[in-house]
């Protein structure tokens, strides 16, 4: 869950810029090279979502115990 939203916040501070970086955004030589960048990052972002709702998803799942086999 943690990865997941971690990933996410930095694929978006590479989009907004929150604040003053010194690591410079991805520059692509032509529009094919562009779309494959933005696919990917929307397909981590998908599936940062995923593990971030998973995470959720497992904590609130009951926890339940196996009886002991040899009791």
């Amino acid at each position: 869950m943690l990865l997941g939203a971690t990933l996410i916040f930095a694929a978006a501070s590479a989009q907004i810029h929150p604040f003053p970086t010194s690591v410079k955004a991805l520059q692509y030589d032509n529009e094919a090279q562009a779309a494959a960048g933005h696919v990917t990052t929307i397909a981590i972002c998908i599936g940062c979502v995923f593990l971030i709702l998973s995470g959720i998803w497992k904590g609130f799942r009951r926890q339940t115990t196996k009886p002991d086999a040899h009791s």
